[in-house]
């Protein structure tokens, strides 16, 4: 997404993911930072597009295709029990992203 709006010429930043050595929105000092830097931003530039992506790993609706492989629904969205390390991690990260978001 970030290469498309930039090839149209939208301002963008680099992805911050843990892929690319970014903020880890595991960790509550990293989201501080990233609140701040975004605080700086919008004050900077008035207005921001924040593309937020939690680990599809886990939010996919693809992985509830199967029994073997389902870890959510809609009526438990939080996970299924028992609650695999992997969606608790993914838990905690669409927590941050919808604070961020707000």
């Amino acid at each position: 997404m970030t290469h498309a709006a930039s090839a149209i010429g939208v301002a963008t930043q680099t992805p911050q993911d843990l892929a690319s050595r970014g903020w880890d929105f595991r960790r509550e000092e990293d989201i501080e930072a990233t609140k701040a830097w975004l605080e700086h931003l919008a004050g900077k530039h008035g207005h921001l597009v924040i593309h937020l992506a939690p680990p599809c790993s886990t939010f996919s609706r693809a992985w509830n295709r199967s029994a073997r492989t389902r870890l959510r629904t809609a009526a438990q969205p939080q996970g299924l029990e028992p609650l695999s390390a992997k969606v608790l991690d993914a838990n905690v990260i669409a927590k941050a992203s919808a604070e961020l978001a707000a």
